[in-house]
């Protein structure tokens, strides 16, 4: 696929609706919006200084792609995170330390970790990172690494996570600079591109 042709499926996605789980559709403006939102909400609720009141089911509940409007699979496969509340507070203020290499946050809190919470897994900690600051982490998931793999973008993965990561999310901003758009915008747009383009 050109550069050209990639364009012209962004402006279209620019323009399209989006369907909610439960089947309501809004625009991809509106959806953005309510991203961002929920972005600040959970940016604050996560941090240092309100942390420490965060519940099982606060996490819980910011699992539902209803109260994330981002992600319909965390529900699923990370309840368990909460299985050691405190481990969990750990893990999230430990990601957010921007004095400490990505890499490094990533590695100590997934699996084989000195931090690692069950369920942490790809799809969380990167998601996690994004919502602390979407300025510069993008989210690597199925959608994102299945659209990468179908444009010939894919880095080389190995066996090191933070490592691995490093190299997806530049290839993200890549992506992102070359379409003139977020990488909130950017994480919607592979999902659609996945859904639209790729599935047709």
């Amino acid at each position: 696929m050109t550069q050209y042709d990639l364009k012209n499926h962004f402006l279209t996605f620019l323009n399209a609706k989006v369907s909610l789980t439960g089947g309501e559709e809004i625009s991809v403006k509106e959806h953005i919006e309510d991203r961002i939102e929920a972005y600040n909400f959970y940016r604050h609720k996560f941090s240092a200084t309100q942390i420490r009141n965060l519940g099982r089911e606060d996490f819980h509940y910011f699992l539902t792609p209803s109260e994330n409007k981002s992600w319909t699979n965390l529900q699923r496969r990370c309840k368990q995170a909460t299985s050691n509340i405190q481990r969990l507070k750990t893990a999230l203020l430990h990601l957010q330390k921007e004095n400490i290499p990505v890499e490094e946050r990533l590695t100590k809190v997934s699996r084989g970790g000195k931090l690692y919470v069950k369920g942490f897994g790809r799809n969380l900690t990167t998601g996690l990172l994004h919502i602390f600051n979407a300025n510069k982490y993008g989210v690597w998931n199925s959608r994102s690494h299945k659209v990468l793999n179908h444009l010939d973008r894919l880095p080389y993965i190995s066996s090191n996570f933070g490592e691995s990561y490093v190299r997806f999310n530049s290839e993200l901003i890549k992506l992102a600079d070359e379409l003139k758009t977020t990488l909130v915008h950017l994480d919607v747009f592979l999902w659609w591109f996945d859904e639209n383009i790729i599935g047709k």
